[in-house]
């Protein structure tokens, strides 16, 4: 089984709900998915850096060679052959394609053997109205609301 541990303190930003989940899933969903074994951790965590927030998606699994970093993030490329998986190499894309159209980026860490570690680069606010976008927004940020485990979670603003 996997263990997802997230950092107890994560920074609030206030964001579109749905791209920003869809990120994070995608990355989760990678870090899983290219695990060399049936069970390992992926730690989530955050760092503030300016108007930004850095969230990173780190695991224990095969790491990534350094002259594929690029390659990963290209629509349909995957490392992993068609026959022995069911990588369809959109995930990774999808996030690049969505952090860039709000503002922001993403990126790996890693060399082969050593595990990965993607960091979304993400603006800590987003101008819905500028980008034709209404609310309902996003907050990362800590609850007082009872959740299956440390951590934050994306709430619904009203």
């Amino acid at each position: 089984a996997f263990k997802i541990v997230v950092d107890d303190a994560l920074p609030n930003l206030n964001t579109l709900r749905t791209p920003l989940a869809t990120c994070i899933r995608n990355l989760i969903d990678n870090a899983v998915k290219h695990h060399d074994r049936d069970d390992g951790t992926v730690q989530i965590s955050a760092a503030e850096r300016g108007d930004f927030i850095d969230i990173a998606v780190a695991d224990d699994g095969p790491g990534i060679d350094p002259r594929y970093h690029d390659r990963i993030f290209e629509i349909f490329q995957t490392l992993v052959s068609k026959s022995r998986g069911t990588s369809s190499g959109v995930g990774l894309a999808n996030v690049k394609k969505i952090a860039a159209k709000w503002g922001g980026g993403v990126r790996v860490e890693s060399n082969e053997g050593e595990g990965a570690r993607f960091v979304l680069t993400w603006p800590r606010v987003i101008d819905q109205e500028a980008f034709g976008q209404s609310p309902p927004a996003a907050t990362l940020c800590e609850t007082s609301e009872p959740r299956p485990g440390p951590g934050a979670n994306l709430v619904e603003e009203s």
